[in-house]
């Protein structure tokens, strides 16, 4: 399963689905196309919600490359709502809730080996006795952490934005 980073895309993805390169992103920045998020230098998160209206309004035109560069971003929005709607891909929210999941089972089961431990170690054990309790505890403790029971509740489709606009070109004023 990919991860989608709140319908966000870094740079090199973004050029590769307009089939342009990163150096004209920027470009199309100083024409006026909104700012990516920028959460450290050097790196560019496109929200396609903001930036692929923008390309098609005002990079999109009638020329036969453009209608096929059109056709084909089209077709992999498509495809990523699609992914999206069957589950394929899911938001990096939804993911780190998950892992904070699974890492608090692991924590809290490796921390429940010490005391367990302590109360089966004795003084009077022998030093192979207590690496095999050990060894066995670890064991046993890797064991039940190796299939976490945690559940991934499925938002609505109706929770889900749509990434997509109405197909066509804007009407012009005129």
């Amino acid at each position: 399963m990919s991860v989608l980073r709140r319908y966000e895309m870094n740079q090199r993805e973004f050029a590769a689905l307009c089939d342009c390169s990163v150096q004209a992103l920027a470009n199309w920045e100083l024409e006026g196309m909104p700012p990516p998020e920028r959460p450290a230098p050097k790196v560019a998160y496109y929200d396609i919600q903001v930036h692929i209206p923008w390309v098609r309004i005002n990079k999109w035109t009638v020329g036969a490359d453009d209608r096929a560069l059109k056709l084909k971003a089209e077709r992999e929005l498509t495809e990523m709502e699609r992914d999206l709607q069957q589950g394929k891909l899911m938001l990096v929210a939804d993911a780190e809730k998950v892992w904070g999941q699974i890492l608090s089972g692991i924590r809290a089961r490796l921390l429940s080996i010490p005391p367990k431990v302590g109360a089966l170690l004795g003084a009077n054990l022998s030093v192979a006795q207590r690496s095999e309790i050990i060894r066995r505890e670890l064991y046993e403790a890797l064991d039940t952490l190796s299939n976490p029971a945690v559940e991934v509740e499925e938002p609505e489709p109706e929770e889900r934005p749509s990434i997509r606009r109405k197909p066509g070109r804007p009407k012009s004023k005129k």
